[in-house]
């Protein structure tokens, strides 16, 4: 790995009317190299 850090975020909100999703990103602190992206629906 180019940077020593990994910056992991993670959000919730209602993208679709009606619809939550839960978006996940993994990326390089130094380089903003993104090493993985995940999205999921929130269960009611």
């Amino acid at each position: 790995m180019e940077g020593m850090m990994l910056h992991q975020d993670g959000s919730d909100h209602e993208w679709v009317p009606n619809i939550r999703w839960d978006l996940i990103s993994t990326m390089d602190d130094a380089t903003s190299t993104h090493y993985s992206k995940m999205r999921g629906q929130v269960s009611a």
